[in-house]
């Protein structure tokens, strides 16, 4: 015969293990669900005027990157089909086909567009031009006769656009067409990192062909490196990679003969395309004057680039010429976040403006 107390004893043995043997399972549950559910996703595509590239966030911030795609894909998707030529209900086709007749009020976005270009063309002496674009379709198309180009450096050039404060613009002269071409993708990263800012504080890092931008700070194991890619410059095409931990935005001019895909870049002062440098990498504070700089220098050379990087001094950069043996012309913070690939062969020098060039 079993006593009360231990029926009592028996019967907490047997409870504690249930407890134990539901409570093992229920482990063995959670564990499976988690390696089901596999890696925590911190990329995805980035797909703007035909141009894919990815967003990434740091891996603490996860469930930021569904929201982060969204809005960054959104407003740069609204900025470049304001910006485009092509789009004949957009706002600069708008402006274009009225140009040397009226001066039209235009919106913000527009407006903030064509006054930093003006302004940039000032920092580098006329180099920088958003109106070339009928002179790089000649070119597209075969090489015009001297009459033809002559003709069609008359209708291009700053200098026609002008602008109020009260919001409204003209172009002076008919027939002159603004075609800002990747300028209108950089100004749209731009504008989309400070949208993106409104809906949380992820840190985020966009990239496309051209650019890269980074908002918020990356942890330290996971820094956001963004691949030099110069498919014209060996078998391998990685030059290296620009860490961009320290420096918001990136900026990048290829050559189009050496790089398919990539715009003629023209030399405003004569109308003929730019082929004496194979690449210009720019890093600084925004994309949108990145870009300025990184055509401009492109355009320019690495003498006369000097004097543009005293126009820009929160900006580096790097430059590669045309010929042999391969040259890399970098300021001293573009080197300082620029890893070469091991592949890479070619020589380094130090790039400085003028400013910070020793006298004789």
């Amino acid at each position: 015969m079993y006593s009360p107390k231990r029926i009592i004893t028996g019967l907490t043995m047997r409870n504690a293990g249930t407890f134990l043997w539901r409570t093992s399972l229920l482990l063995s549950l959670l564990v499976a669900a988690v390696g089901c559910r596999g890696p925590v996703t911190t990329s995805a595509p980035l797909v703007v005027a035909g141009y894919t590239g990815t967003v990434q966030v740091a891996r603490s911030d996860s469930d930021a990157l569904g929201n982060a795609v969204t809005v960054i894909g959104r407003t740069m998707s609204d900025v470049t089909a304001l910006l485009d030529p092509q789009n004949a209900e957009g706002e600069l086709a708008k402006f274009n086909r009225v140009g040397g007749s009226v001066r039209l009020p235009v919106s913000r976005t527009l407006f903030r567009a064509l006054d930093l270009a003006r302004h940039y063309h000032e920092l580098t002496g006329g180099i920088f031009d958003i109106t070339t674009g009928q002179l790089a379709t000649l070119w597209e198309v075969g090489i015009p006769t001297e009459q033809v180009r002559l003709r069609a450096l008359e209708k291009s050039g700053m200098k026609h656009i002008e602008i109020s404060e009260n919001g409204g613009v003209a172009l002076t002269l008919a027939g002159v067409a603004v075609s800002p071409g990747h300028y209108a993708l950089a100004y749209a990263l731009d504008m989309a990192m400070v949208e993106r800012r409104k809906h949380g504080e992820a840190a985020v890092l966009a990239t496309l062909p051209y650019f890269a931008r980074r908002d918020g700070r990356f942890p330290i194991e996971q820094p956001p490196v963004v691949p030099i890619m110069a498919r014209g410059l060996s078998a391998h095409p990685l030059v290296g990679v620009v860490d961009l931990s320290h420096v918001a935005s990136l900026a990048m001019v290829h050559s189009a003969a050496s790089n398919p895909g990539a715009p003629i870049v023209m030399d405003p002062r004569n109308g003929l395309p730019a082929t004496d440098n194979r690449l210009a990498v720019v890093i600084g504070p925004l994309t949108i004057k990145a870009y300025a700089l990184a055509q401009a220098l492109y355009i320019a050379g690495p003498d006369k680039g000097r004097e543009l990087l005293d126009a820009f001094p929160d900006y580096e950069a790097m430059l590669i010429p045309e010929g042999q043996p391969l040259v890399l012309w970098m300021t001293r913070g573009f080197e300082a976040a620029f890893t070469p690939e091991p592949f890479y062969r070619g020589k380094s020098e130090r790039w400085e403006a003028r400013a910070a060039t020793p006298t004789r």
